[in-house]
């Protein structure tokens, strides 16, 4: 669970007179410009960890006090506000201590300050044994500050011979840019010195344009032939020529028309049609896995193998910096023969990843069963991720089974994810951070997050025949359910579903791929239902705009089957989340919402069959049309917060800028 403060008076949080405190995945929000609105303030303590957190404030994101000891700040994403600060000690005089304070891989963001150590002139104690590790600055007016001169502001102050000892300080690995031209301000005592101050890999540059200008790169990105995979890609392009960056996309020629509406950068994103070999078993033609069923989608991948000679040859004519990629294992081998960084940029989760396709699992050698899949690996982090048996099984097969030119699933991501040079994902650290780090300490490669990745809203209009069909209903009332483009449901499931969407008598618009055996939509419903409800249920068996059906004003749930990227379009909708998972990182990424996060309901299936009735679907939409019922309740509550800090200001140009920064250090 995200634990949310906001626009408390003073503190958020005051950590004082304690031991051994561990906070983390907090959120906390005062306005910018009110004074004194530290977000955590730690006093007289020792043993303290805070990790993966926003905080965005009026005054310091994290100040810590006199008798702090064994401090770790880790992974917190500050902005705007003061920066984090040590200090101020030596007030009037006293003799007040700080040591042992480690900050790393935190994100500014606009500040005022970056980190910093401050001190009363006149004061007695230390400051002493302080690293600050991995930091990012964005836009921040003084990134690195010791002040053993702090005076009251308009007030002049004597000089006095006495001092806060400051000592034993590291500055490693500090990148980003500033606003102001002081970047780094060292105002040491003359009679207590600074000692030992030490600074390396600092690379701070003046202003956001010049560095834009003068430090982009170039990207080619070859996703897997899905249009749940490409699609992702092509948003995350838009966001990184936004900032200046030429991208190379290699996809399926005939495929390119179905996104290029999405390329909001043409001057910069060019897309590279690929001709996809032609395989034994494939349909004439096929080029995705929406051109043919589940069974086939290896055969796609071994006509993605056979394309390797040409994306060998478009590489060395375009020499681009980096090279991203999710299922083409072979990737690494070649772009490290020319020269050029890989980047492992999954838009599967960082949950799914870690319980399914770590070394830990030393079963994926031999080959993994339904009951290994029961427990997490070793070492994967605490949460509420578990699978039922049916679920484990279908996950053992899919993993194991032959996924192209004779290499299972799990061996391709295991070599994809072995032989790169970085991980990325599709994610914050708030949502996924212990996952992330997980697969880092797995792997032994660095892991940046890119932050939401939400695309933007469509400048086009909802088609006239979606706004009249949503309009004739009241606001917040329609269910619209929609599985994605490859979801194709037994036929039996599929009557459930709709006749559970019938038992909670409210208005419903269903967009699903017929289900098996069936030629349309129509001739799979239960004998009778269009009858009944004519008027109040829409079905439809081809593509809609769902991210425009969700934010229609008539539109209160979503029905969906738990794809990341419906996921995401969704938590940033007014639309209460029921989740369906139904296949692979579907299921996991289920439990993490309804689980971890606690923004969703799952509706109930049987643990050993899978199988779900009406009943299961209309109890799951009723607990969130039930203001009175507790959990729908909470679940209300978490996704309007999750949406707020979503689509925070900055927050996603504060992940870009980190993700950008931290491929610029790898060249």
């Amino acid at each position: 669970m995200f634990k949310f403060s906001v626009d408390s008076r003073k503190w958020h949080i005051s950590i004082e007179r304690s031991s051994s405190v561990h906070a983390s995945n907090l959120n906390i929000k005062a306005p910018e410009d009110s004074p004194n609105t530290d977000g955590i303030r730690i006093q007289h303590s020792t043993n303290v960890t805070i990790s993966s957190s926003t905080i965005k404030t009026g005054d310091d994101c994290i100040g810590i006090g006199d008798g702090s000891k064994y401090i770790n700040i880790n992974r917190i994403l500050c902005g705007p506000g003061h920066g984090i600060s040590i200090g101020s000690l030596g007030e009037n005089g006293r003799s007040e201590t700080v040591e042992y304070v480690t900050v790393r891989r935190a994100s500014f963001y606009t500040t005022e300050n970056g980190v910093r150590i401050k001190t009363w002139q006149g004061g007695h104690g230390y400051a002493r044994h302080i690293r600050f590790e991995h930091i990012s600055f964005s836009r921040v007016i003084r990134p690195i500050i010791i002040d053993q001169y702090n005076c009251p502001p308009y007030q002049h102050c004597k000089n006095y011979s006495t001092a806060v000892e400051v000592s034993n300080i590291l500055y490693n690995d500090l990148k980003g840019t500033t606003s102001g031209e002081i970047a780094v301000e060292l105002l040491c005592s003359e009679s207590v010195p600074c000692k030992n101050i030490r600074m390396k890999d600092i690379q701070l540059d003046y202003g956001i344009n010049e560095i834009m200008a003068d430090r982009s790169f170039h990207i080619a990105m070859y996703p897997w032939f899905a249009l749940g995979h490409i699609t992702p890609y092509v948003h995350m392009a838009n966001k990184l020529a936004e900032r200046g960056h030429k991208i190379s996309f290699f996809l399926p020629a005939k495929t390119q028309h179905k996104v290029e509406a999405f390329n909001l950068h043409p001057h910069l994103i060019t897309f590279i049609p690929i001709m996809v070999p032609h395989v034994d078993g494939l349909p004439l033609g096929a080029e995705t896995t929406n051109d043919v069923p589940f069974p086939l989608h290896p055969l796609i991948m071994t006509a993605m193998d056979l394309t390797e000679p040409d994306i060998e040859a478009y590489l060395r004519q375009l020499k681009p910096h980096f090279a991203f990629y999710d299922f083409t294992c072979w990737l690494p081998a070649l772009t490290r023969r020319l020269g050029i960084k890989s980047v492992v940029y999954c838009i599967i989760s960082s949950a799914t990843i870690g319980y399914l396709l770590c070394p830990a699992r030393k079963t994926l050698e031999k080959g993994m069963t339904g009951s290994d899949l029961l427990e997490p690996p070793q070492g994967f982090p605490s949460s509420s991720i578990k699978l039922r048996a049916h679920e484990a099984q279908a996950l053992a097969a899919v993993t194991t089974m032959d996924y192209g030119s004779g290499l299972s699933f799990a061996e391709r991501q295991l070599m994809s994810l072995s032989d790169c040079d970085v991980i990325g994902f599709k994610t914050c650290r708030e949502i996924e951070g212990p996952y992330g780090e997980y697969i880092g300490s797995q792997f032994g490669k660095p892991v940046i997050f890119a932050g939401p990745v939400v695309p933007n809203p469509p400048k086009i209009a909802l088609e006239k025949q979606w706004e009249k069909l949503l309009s004739k209903f009241q606001p917040k009332t329609v269910i619209f359910c929609a599985f994605g483009s490859e979801c194709v449901l037994k036929k039996d499931q599929f009557q459930e579903l709709v006749l559970g969407l019938e038992l909670t008598g409210l208005p419903f618009l269903v967009a699903l791929k017929p289900p098996m055996g069936a030629e349309t939509i129509e001739s799979a419903l239960p004998e009778g239902f269009q009858e009944r409800l004519k008027g109040r249920g829409i079905l439809y068996g081809g593509w809609v705009p769902q991210q425009l059906i969700l934010r229609h004003r008539s539109v209160g749930y979503f029905v969906t089957h738990c794809g990341s990227g419906s996921l995401a379009e969704a938590m940033v909708s007014d639309c209460q989340l029921v989740l369906l998972p139904h296949v692979g990182d579907q299921i996991i990424n289920a439990r993490l919402m309804a689980g971890d996060l606690k923004i969703g309901v799952e509706v109930e299936k049987g643990d050993e069959d899978g199988v779900f009735t009406k009943y299961d679907v209309c109890k799951a939409v009723r607990t969130l049309m039930d203001h009175a019922n507790e959990l729908g309740k909470e679940v209300r509550t978490n996704h309007a917060q999750w949406k707020e800090f979503l689509l925070k200001p900055g927050l996603e140009n504060s992940y870009m800028d980190d993700f950008v920064m931290q491929l610029q250090a790898l060249v």
